[in-house]
């Protein structure tokens, strides 16, 4: 790992290990970096390294390839994604979340009920929203959801998709995505679609669509009334 100033000069080394160290991220306060590294012998696994000393702490661990972390707002938290390493395709790889701070990090999934995979996370400047790419059968969707203070979703936007034109499509109309505003985590069990026992209408020849957005949502609802 290096660093370079923004006034140039030489850049410096932080890390000097003959592992693989990848897809560095410097914290918010500009006193940390996390990184993806196999110098455990593992696959690939989050740590992090202090500026000021240059000791390195290990987030996570395991089989997997942990990837793309990216920093909350506030430092407090990493959003990252987990790839299966005996498929290795972006079709395995799911959202996870992990305390950055503290001796014992706790690493949580999110979105698991979106069908493919979600990649690419990346935090609203006030900490309330993750958008990601939703990956399904080599198509990819992206949508970001707003939420106020008390846990009311006021919005969801689809930034992005690859749906039929004239039914997936119409997950980016006004009348579908306002279903979502002014609800809450009151009742979980009616997050689902009208056809799943739910309160959503799916849109009508794309109910699988539908479907993979209202957990979706559900998932980033449920995450920030955990963590505000």
């Amino acid at each position: 790992l290096y660093v370079q100033t923004g006034g140039g000069g030489e850049p410096v080394r932080f890390a000097d290990h003959p592992a693989d160290d990848f897809d560095p991220e410097v914290s918010p306060d500009g006193t940390r970096i996390v990184f993806s590294s196999d110098r455990n012998g593992s696959d690939s696994d989050l740590f992090v390294l202090d500026r000021e000393d240059r000791s390195i702490s290990r987030l996570t661990s395991g089989p997997e390839w942990d990837v793309e972390p990216a920093w909350s707002p506030d430092g407090s938290q990493v959003v990252f994604v987990r790839r299966d390493t005996e498929t290795d395709d972006d079709e395995s790889s799911r959202l996870f979340i992990t305390t950055a701070t503290g001796d014992d990090p706790e690493v949580r999934p999110l979105a698991t009920g979106t069908p493919g995979s979600t990649v690419e996370p990346s935090w609203e400047p006030d900490g309330g929203r993750i958008a990601f790419t939703r990956i399904v059968d080599g198509k990819s969707d992206i949508f970001m959801i707003g939420v106020d203070g008390e846990g009311v979703m006021q919005g969801l936007m689809v930034l992005n998709h690859l749906e039929t034109p004239g039914l997936g499509a119409k997950i980016e109309s006004e009348a579908f995505r306002g279903q979502y505003k002014g609800k809450s985590r009151e009742n979980p069990e009616l997050w689902e679609v009208t056809k799943d026992g739910g309160t959503f209408v799916p849109i009508t020849g794309a109910t699988i669509s539908s479907r993979a957005i209202t957990r979706a949502a559900a998932r980033g609802l449920k995450l920030f009334t955990e963590h505000k």
